[in-house]
């Protein structure tokens, strides 16, 4: 189905255009879990380095 999703051959980092409004990306954008672990209930999901 078109727009639904794309699988590629090679698993490598590819820019997306977000569809949120740029002030809602520019305020949730450093709430990613995965940045500070500490506290944080879903470190088992997060490859420990």
């Amino acid at each position: 189905m078109r727009g639904l999703h794309k699988v590629h051959k090679k698993v490598e980092p590819r820019p997306r255009e977000t569809i949120l409004p740029p002030d809602l990306f520019e305020r949730y954008s450093n709430m990613a879990f995965w940045r500070d672990l500490q506290n944080c209930k879903a470190y088992r999901l997060v490859q420990q380095q």
